[in-house]
């Protein structure tokens, strides 16, 4: 049967956004968002593409959707009088059954399979802090900006699950001048 079997789903992108004024110049924004993603076909079907017998491919009919949370916060504070900026904004990304390729290799013939599977525990998160105020001359402004990301992701290594996480931390600060 190289047919893929017939299959409904249901797909859901719920969405919330709330925003809290602690006063005139300053407040807190939070919002969710939730996205689905189908497999695809070429992922789905269950026909071995042996067009190069060193490469083949083969679907996985049984894989589900992958779902991606996504949450972000926001403070920001900006001070007219004293032109001064505060801003720290995050954000965290999570997958729940995530789509990755799975490839095993033939230690006899080098020959490599690759099917599809869902797995659990790929996300990211990112910080991010920036601060700008002026020097007692008002035409000097300095500017900093803080930020941090880190990246895990799920993968195969001939059939044997492992993790891979990636972090990314950085800082840039100026001085301007405005005459």
């Amino acid at each position: 049967n190289k047919n893929v079997p017939e299959r409904w789903v249901l797909n859901f992108a719920p969405f919330l956004r709330y925003r809290y004024k602690l006063g005139k110049t300053r407040s807190i924004n939070v919002r969710y968002n939730g996205r689905s993603s189908q497999p695809s076909m070429s992922q789905l079907q269950p026909v071995a593409d042996k067009s190069n017998p060193m490469r083949v491919v083969v679907g996985n009919p049984n894989l589900d959707p992958s779902f991606t949370h996504n949450v972000m916060f926001r403070f920001q504070d900006f001070n007219a009088d004293a032109q001064r900026s505060i801003m720290a904004m995050g954000n965290v990304q999570v997958a729940q059954n995530s789509i990755i390729s799975r490839t095993t290799f033939d230690q006899n013939t080098g020959a490599q399979t690759t099917t599809y599977t869902n797995v659990n525990g790929v996300w990211n998160a990112r910080m991010m802090g920036m601060i700008s105020f002026p020097f007692k001359d008002k035409r000097w402004q300095f500017n900093n900006n803080l930020f941090g990301f880190y990246s895990q992701t799920i993968g195969f290594n001939n059939g044997l699950r492992n993790r891979s996480g990636s972090l990314t931390v950085g800082e840039s600060f100026s001085v301007a001048f405005r005459p």
